[in-house]
């Protein structure tokens, strides 16, 4: 049997940058934005759906959340 990884505690998807790739992935496209409550852990999903859920920026944080992408990639 092969060893199976810790799984990611749900405080960890933040911090991980997972919950920027959820969000940009598959929510965002379509108008939502799952957000999670940083004192609780809760999760909430905005927004309803009739546009593409976009932040302002010149993009340079997406450049730290792949880098953080990548360095829990195998």
């Amino acid at each position: 049997m092969s060893e199976q990884k810790p799984q990611a505690q749900y405080v960890e998807l933040r911090a991980d940058s997972l919950l920027w790739l959820i969000n940009r992935t598959v929510f965002h496209p379509r108008g939502y934005a799952l957000a999670q409550n940083t004192e609780t852990g809760a999760f909430t999903l905005l927004g309803d759906g009739t546009e593409p859920w976009v932040f302002g920026g010149d993009g340079s944080d997406e450049v730290h959340h792949l880098a953080r992408i990548k360095e829990l990639m195998p």
